[in-house]
């Protein structure tokens, strides 16, 4: 924060994991220690060795970590590619205004362009509404949803992702990875669900579907990364960058 209460402003940038200086791992792990619960270095550190990228929100002035998101490209059946999301904060302040979500789509255009002629598919872990809400936020088709039943071919990819990558915790029938006592959940009170987005549809399903998010458990989900399967809002947010 800057004087007089003014908000710093925040740049962005991908930055391939290894290439993260001693400094800013330190500072993702305070931010993550700030809003989550069980966070163990340890096991922070192992996390985020075995992502490829690392999206980061720094302080313009400062360079200083404001927020960050670990992203990993995983070679799926079938010749899909999937682009999976992992540890995603930033701070408070800042929610709704920072540079990740651009920074994100930069880099899926980026992998697309790399292999378009491979289907490529974002696969996110949540556990919380602010996170499933980027779904329809940016998504014209994403799978599970209040409105329709989720297909085949996403129920068996799920469970291929879920089973692969969280052996023994992930429940194919709920679509959702049950948590650890030691695993990380968000503090109480962060992101409590309030005001208008309890008539929110979307957000009404998330806590529906995973009822045990305040005690970690994470709601699996999959999203078409096609240019034609963005929204407006996708569309809006990428025009500035590319």
């Amino acid at each position: 924060m800057s004087v007089a209460g003014r908000l710093d402003t925040l740049t962005g940038e991908i930055v391939a994991t290894g290439d993260l200086c001693p400094a800013d791992r330190a500072q993702m792990f305070e931010l993550m220690h700030r809003y989550y619960e069980n966070v163990n270095e340890v096991a922070f550190g192992r996390d985020l060795g075995e992502k490829d990228w690392v999206i980061v929100a720094r302080c313009a002035a400062t360079g200083g970590v404001r927020g960050f998101s670990t992203q990993k490209l995983i070679e799926a059946s079938a010749g899909r590619r999937i682009l999976f999301s992992g540890d995603t904060i930033v701070e408070q302040a800042y929610w709704g205004r920072n540079p990740i979500a651009e920074h994100w789509g930069r880099l899926a255009i980026r992998l697309h362009l790399q292999a378009p002629e491979r289907e490529l598919l974002w696969y996110l872990i949540s556990k919380g509404y602010k996170t499933y809400r980027l779904l329809p936020t940016y998504f014209a088709e994403f799978h599970p949803r209040f409105d329709t039943p989720t297909p085949r071919w996403a129920l068996d990819l799920l469970a291929e992702l879920g089973h692969a990558r969280y052996p023994g915790r992930y429940d194919a029938d709920g679509g959702i990875v049950r948590a650890r006592p030691c695993d990380e959940r968000l503090r109480p009170l962060v992101a409590p669900v309030e005001g208008r987005h309890r008539n929110d549809p979307h957000v009404r399903f998330f806590e529906r579907r995973n009822p045990g998010h305040a005690a970690g458990d994470e709601l699996c989900c999959l999203a078409p990364m096609r240019p034609d399967n963005l929204t407006a809002a996708a569309l809006d947010l990428l025009s500035g960058g590319v």
